[in-house]
C-alpha cells in the first residue's frame, strides 16, 4: 500500500476496500469490497455553488443520531464466521476480546504498542515466549447482565476449532500448541491436548507452539472473540439477529435492515460504559460511492466510514474533512490453479501477466494516481518488513512466456474469464487489464462482474478463471499476508500448494530472531512472485471523510475506529 519511494502518497490511511472503495476489500486479513457508482462520468471539478456549499456544510448536522456508512452488508455478524470488512467494521464494536486494537499505530515502536486492554485487564509472557497468561476483568458483563469469563473464550474456541467448523481463519489458531491436530479430521486429539486452560474463572493462559511476536494482535482480532453460549445454542445461526443477540462490546444491536442500515446502541453493561460518548449509531448500507458523497455534502453522515473514489478525491483534497492514509492492504489478481491440465495453472501464465502490466501508467491514466505501484506483495507499511522484490514492466518477456506456454497445437489461448465485484473502481481496473493484455498479449478477456455476496460465494468454491482480489492485513506483520498463500488456508482459494513455500513459512513461524523472521519472508515472497497465481497491481491508500467536529479519530493502518473511542462536539 503505501510506498515511501513515490511522491505521489504522502499521507495516511484505510477502510476497507476490499471494504473500501476499493478496499478492497480483505479483509482481514480481511477481504476488500468496493463501492458502486450510479455515474459515469467522472469529473474533476464541481460547480462552483457545489463547491460554496461543501465549504459550508457541517458534516452529520442533519442526522439525528451519529452517522457513517458500510459499503456492503455484513455477511454474519457471528465473529467466528466473519471474512470480509464490512462484518469486522461492527464485530469490533458489538464485542470485546481479550485485547483490542490499539486506537492508533502511529508512533508504534514494538508489537505491543499495536493493542490494549480488553476483556483482558493485563497478561504476562512467560521468558521464553511461548505462554501467555490473561488477567481478565471482573466487572465485565455481557449485555444480559452475565459475567464474561474465561469459560466463555474457550466455549468459543471449541467450537471454531471443531474439525469442518465454517471458519475461514482458522489456521490463526494453529500457533497454539496442538491446535493443528485437534482441527484436523485425520487425527486423533483431544481438548486436553491443546494448550489452552483455564485455572480459574478469570484466569486464561494459552501455551504457543512456539514464540509469535504477532500473538497479541491475534486474540484482538474478532476470530478470537467470544460468543455467548446460552444464545448460540437455543437460537443456533439465528443467534445474531437483534431479538436474540447478546454481545460483550460497548454497543448492542438494535435493529437490522439487510440493505439498509444496522443501529447499535450503547451497552449499558459494558464495563467501560461511562467512557462511550457516542450513546447510538447508525450505520447505513450505501453501495453506491456517489450517493455516499452526496449524502455526506447534505450533513446526513457525521463520516463515510470509507473511502471514496480516486475519482471523487480531487473535490475534497484541500478539504478540512478530508484524511488520506496509508492502509496495510493489496489489490492484486489471483488465477484459479485447480485444474493443472489447464495452462492457466502454469507459473509462466501469471509471470507473463505481471510483466506486461505498467502499474504506474494504469494508476495514473485510469485511477488518477492515488494508489501505490505494488512491487510486492506485502505492502511497506507493515512493521518491521520492507520487501526485497521487485516486480518489473516486460513485454517482451511476457510474450516469450506466452509462447512456451503448453497449449495443444495450433489452438490459441482462447478467452480468459476476469471475475470482479460490481463498482467502478473494479470495473475501470478491470478494463485497463483486458486492454492491457489484449494490447500486449494478444490475450482475450471476457469480464464477469458480481454483486458483493456472489463474487464472494465464486471464489469461495473457487468457481472462477482469474478474479481481482485484495487483502487487508488483520495484524500488523508479514505473516498475515503471506500465510494466505499456504496449502489448506481457508482464504486460499487459488488451489495453489507448493511444499517449499509451505517449509518457508513454517520456518518464519518458528524462528527465534527478527532477522531469521526477515530472511524467510523474504524467500517466500520471492517464490511466490516466482511461482504463485498471484499478480500485485497497487496499494491501498484510503480516503475518507472525517467531520471536523468528530474527536477521537486517529491514524491507523488497518483503519480501524471504534466507536467507543469517538465523540461529536
Amino acid at each position: 500500500m503505501y510506498r515511501g519511494r513515490s511522491s505521489l502518497i504522502r499521507h495516511r490511511w484505510w477502510s476497507a476496500a476490499f471494504g473500501l472503495v476499493l478496499m478492497l476489500t480483505a479483509t482481514g486479513c480481511e477481504r476488500s469490497s468496493s463501492s458502486k457508482d450510479k455515474s459515469e462520468s467522472e469529473p474533476d471539478t464541481q460547480p462552483q455553488q457545489q463547491q460554496q456549499k461543501q465549504d459550508e456544510f457541517v458534516a452529520g448536522s442533519e442526522a439525528d443520531v451519529f452517522t457513517y456508512a458500510l459499503e456492503s452488508d455484513p455477511e454474519s455478524l457471528d465473529p467466528m464466521k466473519i471474512s470480509g470488512v464490512p462484518g469486522g467494521r461492527v464485530a469490533y464494536n458489538l464485542f470485546e476480546g481479550l485485547l483490542m486494537p490499539a486506537r492508533t499505530t502511529e508512533g508504534a515502536e514494538s508489537p505491543d504498542d499495536l493493542v490494549r486492554p480488553g476483556i483482558a485487564k493485563d497478561w504476562d509472557v512467560s521468558d521464553d515466549g511461548t505462554t501467555y497468561t490473561f488477567h481478565l476483568r471482573e466487572d465485565a458483563q455481557w449485555s444480559n447482565g452475565d459475567s464474561v469469563t474465561a469459560q466463555d473464550f474457550i466455549y468459543s474456541w471449541k467450537r471454531t476449532l471443531l474439525p469442518g467448523y465454517p471458519v475461514d481463519y482458522v489456521q490463526l489458531f494453529y500457533v497454539i500448541r496442538g491446535v493443528r491436530d485437534y482441527n484436523n479430521e485425520e487425527t486423533e486429539s483431544n481438548w486436553e491436548d491443546v494448550g489452552i486452560e483455564a485455572p480459574d474463572e478469570y484466569t486464561l493462559e494459552i501455551e504457543l507452539e512456539h514464540p509469535t511476536p504477532y500473538f497479541p494482535q491475534l486474540v484482538a482480532f474478532y476470530t478470537f472473540f467470544p460468543q455467548p453460549k446460552g444464545p448460540v445454542e437455543s437460537h443456533g445461526g439465528d443467534w445474531t439477529s437483534p431479538e436474540h443477540i447478546v454481545t460483550n462490546g460497548a454497543y448492542t444491536l438494535a435493529s437490522r435492515e439487510e440493505g439498509e442500515q444496522l443501529v447499535l446502541e450503547k451497552n449499558p453493561n459494558y464495563w467501560d460504559a461511562d467512557s462511550v460518548s457516542v450513546e447510538r449509531a447508525r450505520i447505513r448500507i450505501i453501495s453506491d460511492s456517489e450517493t455516499l458523497v452526496e449524502d455526506y455534502r447534505d450533513e446526513k453522515l457525521h463520516w463515510t466510514g470509507r473511502s471514496i473514489t480516486p475519482w471523487q478525491v480531487p473535490e475534497f483534497r484541500d478539504h478540512a474533512d478530508f484524511r488520506r492514509e496509508p492502509t496495510l492492504g493489496t489489490y492484486y489478481v489471483q488465477i484459479n490453479v485447480t485444474d493443472e491440465e489447464h495452462f492457466r495453472s502454469e507459473p509462466a501464465f501469471a509471470r507473463a501477466l505481471r510483466l506486461a502490466i505498467d502499474r504506474e501508467a494504469l494508476i495514473e491514466e485510469h485511477l488518477n494516481g492515488v494508489f501505490e505501484p505494488a512491487d510486492s506483495f506485502v505492502p511497506d507499511e507493515v512493521s518491521g518488513y520492507a520487501s526485497d522484490t521487485e516486480i518489473e514492466t516486460d513485454v517482451e518477456r511476457a510474450k516469450e512466456l506466452i509462447k512456451k506456454l503448453d497449449v495443444p497445437s495450433g489452438e490459441a489461448l482462447g478467452t480468459i474469464e476476469l471475475l470482479y465485484n460490481e463498482g467502478k473502481l473494479q470495473r475501470r481496473v478491470a478494463e485497463a487489464l483486458e486492454a492491457r493484455w489484449k494490447e500486449t498479449l494478444g490475450l482475450d478477456v471476457e469480464l464477469v462482474a458480481k454483486p458483493w455476496e456472489k463474487y464472494l460465494e465464486s471464489l469461495d468454491i473457487t468457481a472462477y478463471e482469474m478474479a481481482r482480489s485484495g487483502w487487508v492485513g488483520d495484524y500488523d506483520d508479514p505473516m498475515t499476508f503471506l500465510e494466505l498463500w499456504t496449502t489448506d488456508n481457508g482464504n486460499n482459494d487459488t488451489g495453489w500448494s507448493d511444499d517449499e513455500y509451505d517449509e518457508l513459512i513454517e520456518k518464519a513461524k518458528a524462528a527465534p530472531q527478527s532477522s531469521d523472521r526477515r530472511e524467510h519472508f523474504h524467500e517466500a515472497e520471492s517464490l511466490l512472485l516466482e511461482r504463485g497465481p498471484v499478480i500485485p497491481i497497487f496499494h491501498y491508500v484510503s480516503h475518507e471523510l472525517v467531520g471536523s467536529q468528530i474527536e477521537g479519530y486517529e491514524p491507523h493502518n488497518r483503519d480501524i475506529h471504534l466507536l467507543k473511542d469517538l465523540s461529536v462536539e
